[in-house]
């Protein structure tokens, strides 16, 4: 049994890598830049995250049928092989704008939730 040649690896593209090390780096230095207040600073940089999802949740479990993985072609946790200058996952053909729709009210209502967390601290 040989190899096909043609087939690549299935793994998913490292897109926030970056980001992630610049927030654990902005959060290393504002610990060191005041270390009395780090449950203070813990507590502002964790609750816009938990807010988002927060509201991502909510979202799921208000409008279980308006959710974006439901307009996908396959099962977006089966289909991992990720193959240059092709979409990550393909969309039901006909179904692009409702598919758009869904993934802007579900970032609205993230982003909803990620702004009502920020206000309490």
């Amino acid at each position: 049994m040989t190899a096909d040649p043609t087939a690549l690896p299935t793994r998913p593209p490292r897109r926030l890598t970056a980001w992630v090390l610049v927030a654990v780096l902005l959060a290393v230095l504002a610990a060191l830049a005041n270390p009395l207040n780090v449950a203070q600073i813990l507590g502002k940089l964790l609750s816009i995250p938990a807010g988002a999802v927060l509201g991502s949740l909510l979202f799921d479990t208000l409008v279980p049928y308006a959710r974006p993985s439901a307009f996908l072609a396959e099962p977006w946790y089966l289909s991992m092989a990720f193959k240059a200058g092709e979409p990550d996952f393909k969309i039901v053909p006909g179904k692009e704008t409702l598919f758009i729709v869904c993934c802007c009210l579900k970032v609205f209502c993230m982003m909803a939730g990620a702004y009502v967390m920020g206000l309490g601290n």
